[in-house]
């Protein structure tokens, strides 16, 4: 069986990110998904939560949460 996915590394990946959350803030997964296979990096779905994750954590928790109280 052949890997359909890009070789980069997680730093590599995280600026692709990046990237694309400079010029589109609001964006989720599957935008930042479809950005990514645009420019031609296929990653695994997982990966790019996790980078969402390292890059903006909490702002995509609440996103995902519908919001928050304090």
């Amino acid at each position: 069986m052949e890997n359909n996915f890009t070789d980069i590394t997680d730093e590599e990946l995280d600026r692709e990110v990046q990237q694309t959350l400079n010029l589109t803030p609001y964006s989720g997964e599957t935008y930042v998904r479809g950005s990514l296979k645009g420019r031609g990096t296929h990653v695994q779905r997982f990966r790019i939560r996790e980078s969402l994750k390292r890059i903006d954590g909490v702002g995509r928790a609440v996103t995902r949460g519908g919001g928050y109280s304090l």
